[in-house]
């Protein structure tokens, strides 16, 4: 048994004398580089310089503020779920948890909702409001499923388009951060 050469290209010529002697493969690559020397870098110092992204780019999320543009059902998920009626300005999240849900990596949600502490008299006794909202978006993988399953559209998309961070603290995204303006 000899040793079988695998991967040769048997179409390839071989060089002549002159080619090895001039290395016109070599010129011929120089002249590639020489012509691209002189056109116009299209490249960009990223944390220095900003590109403008596409008028369809999402951005990340954010979470929306009640306004009065809700649907009629608002109200009674509200009732549904135990949740303290929000008022105008505040979040539109009713810690259904349905973005968690919908999301193919869960982890990335943390959501809270803590009873109120009122008396037993007061109309939102035994009612839950929402403490904590935070979504670590280096896990996200950006599908947009969280914005299709919700009932209320409290998640939606923010102008914010670099998700750049130095630290792993700096990547998760808390309920201040994550509101509409």
């Amino acid at each position: 048994m000899g040793i079988k050469k695998v991967g040769l290209n048997r179409n390839v010529q071989p060089q002549t004398l002159t080619e090895k002697i001039f290395f016109l493969d070599f010129m011929k690559g120089l002249k590639t580089t020489i012509k691209h020397l002189f056109k116009k870098v299209i490249t960009v110092d990223f944390p220095f310089e900003l590109v403008e992204p596409a008028p369809r780019f999402r951005g990340v999320h954010g979470l929306r503020n009640v306004d009065g543009t809700e649907k009629e059902d608002f109200d009674a998920w509200v009732k549904k779920l135990k949740i303290k009626p929000p008022e105008m300005g505040e979040t539109r999240c009713i810690a259904c948890k349905f973005c968690q849900a919908a999301c193919p990596v869960p982890e990335i949600f943390i959501i809270k909702a803590d009873k109120l502490d009122v008396p037993e008299d007061h109309p939102h006794h035994g009612l839950k409001i929402l403490s904590q909202f935070d979504m670590d978006l280096s896990k996200c993988m950006f599908l947009w499923t969280v914005h299709t399953c919700l009932v209320q559209l409290s998640v939606s998309y923010i102008q914010m388009f670099t998700t750049f961070h130095l630290t792993q603290e700096e990547g998760g995204f808390s309920t201040r951060k994550l509101y509409l303006k």
